[in-house]
């Protein structure tokens, strides 16, 4: 029942995917030494439950995927559970309850990510994806008067965001950055919209 895919989960997207390893292996050999019984298998089951939690993470942020990443991860423990109540003790007794709490904690964990995150970004002045996504709204006021003063450099911007969003996919950096970044860019044109050729008429 220990929730450690809300660790693997909340480090990956506020930190990095190296990081969430690293704490996630510590907190798992902490557990498993306090735990009296079967302490290794339970170490190799929080240390695999982790890491494949880690794997499912999408670094979009998007709060369908964190919920997604809950219910994969559910499925996968329910996997590796079955896999160390083979090695342990293969009584049926044992394992369907154990099953049932294994799905549990996969979906508190996707839960608890998307209760804590935003209070631990705050608090660590961290900028994740999902504060990102913020800047993407279209009903942002500096966005909004990008689309009505600069209409040309507007859909420039959003031809330069999909070409920014494929080439972040493409070398595995962060998609959502690259996509407000492009958002942003020409931002100044504001200021002075009819110097550029994209805002002009006929007249050039």
């Amino acid at each position: 029942l220990t929730p450690i895919s809300f660790l693997a989960i909340a480090i990956a997207l506020l930190h990095s995917r190296r990081i969430a390893f690293l704490t996630s292996i510590l907190v798992s050999l902490i557990i498993g030494l306090m735990n009296t019984h079967g302490g290794l298998l339970l170490i190799m089951y929080l240390i695999s439950s982790a890491v494949v939690t880690i794997a499912l993470v999408n670094r979009t942020g998007r709060r369908i995927t964190i919920i997604k990443t809950g219910y994969l991860s559910s499925l996968a423990n329910c996997l590796l559970l079955s896999a160390a109540w083979l090695m342990h003790t293969p009584s049926i007794s044992w394992l369907l309850p154990h099953l049932g709490l294994v799905v549990i904690s996969g979906i508190v964990s996707s839960m608890l990510a998307l209760s804590f995150i935003p209070y631990l970004e705050i608090g660590f002045k961290i900028t994740t994806s999902q504060t990102l996504l913020d800047f993407a709204n279209l009903d942002h006021p500096l966005l909004k008067k990008l689309m009505t003063t600069t209409p040309g450099t507007y859909q420039h911007s959003i031809m330069v965001a999909n070409l920014a969003e494929a080439g972040a996919e493409a070398i595995d950096a962060n998609p959502v950055l690259a996509r407000i970044g492009a958002y942003y860019h020409d931002i100044g044109k504001i200021k002075r919209p009819l110097f550029y050729t994209e805002n002009q008429g006929v007249e050039n």
